[in-house]
C-alpha cells in the first residue's frame, strides 16, 4: 500500500495522518499547516497536492470541501507502519480516542518524535518527561483534562506543532 506512493515526502505525510483521532475529520488547512511546520512540504500548494494524491490513492477520503478522513483499516495499517519506525529510532505514540486516564508509559521519551493523546479520559498531566525530539503533540478534545504541570513542556525543545484545541477549562500548575 505505502510502497506504491511516489517518494518519501508523501509517505511521511500519509503516516502523519494517523495521528488524528479515528472517527474525526481532518481539516485540510490544518493538515497542510502541520506539514509545513514539520518541514514535510515546502509550501501550501504542495501540501494540497499531497492531500489530493492521498485521496486519489484511497488512503484518505473526501468528507467535505474542507475536510478529509482516514478510513479505519487504512489508519490501522498506518499505525502499524509507524510503529515499525522504532528501528529507525523514531517513535510515534498514538493513543487518540482511547479511554486512557493517564499519560501513556513510554520506555524512552527521548525517542518520541510525534504524540497524539487526543479525545482521551486524561484529567491531569503531572509529569514532565524529557521529550527533546518531540516535534508534534496533539492534546485536543480532552474534555476531562483539568490541569497540566507547568514544567510539562520544558523538555520539548523541538516542538513545532501543538494542538490543545477543544479542551474544556484547564490550568497549568507551576
Amino acid at each position: 500500500m505505502i510502497d506504491n506512493l511516489p517518494g518519501e515526502r508523501i509517505k511521511s505525510c500519509f503516516l502523519y495522518c494517523a495521528l488524528f483521532p479515528q472517527y474525526g475529520d481532518i481539516r485540510r488547512q490544518d493538515l497542510v499547516h502541520y506539514w509545513l511546520r514539520e518541514g514535510m512540504v515546502s509550501d501550501e500548494i504542495t501540501g494540497y497536492e499531497v492531500i489530493s494524491d492521498l485521496v486519489g490513492a484511497c488512503l484518505l477520503e473526501d468528507e467535505s470541501l474542507y475536510c478529509v478522513k482516514m478510513p479505519i483499516i487504512v489508519r490501522v495499517v498506518a499505525l502499524w507502519i509507524a510503529s515499525d519506525y522504532r528501528r529507525q529510532k523514531k517513535l510515534v505514540v498514538v493513543k487518540g480516542g482511547e479511554r486512557i486516564k493517564e499519560m501513556p508509559v513510554v520506555d524512552d521519551w527521548r525517542m518520541v518524535t510525534r504524540m497524539s493523546v487526543s479525545s482521551t479520559q486524561i484529567e491531569n498531566i503531572p509529569n514532565s518527561p524529557n521529550c527533546s525530539q518531540l516535534r508534534t503533540l496533539f492534546l485536543q478534545g480532552n474534555d476531562k483534562l483539568r490541569s497540566i504541570s507547568g514544567c510539562f513542556f520544558k523538555g520539548m525543545t523541538n516542538l513545532v506543532v501543538l494542538n490543545m484545541s477543544h479542551n474544556r477549562q484547564f490550568f497549568c500548575a507551576a
